[in-house]
């Protein structure tokens, strides 16, 4: 689960913005 490990606030679904912002804009902690 990837809920909450990324840096950045990005708000919706983390099925949608984890390939899309993640890791390049939202490194892990």
């Amino acid at each position: 689960d990837d809920k909450g490990v990324w840096t950045c606030g990005i708000t919706g679904s983390p099925t949608n913005w984890k390939t899309n912002y993640a890791p390049a804009n939202c490194p892990k902690s």
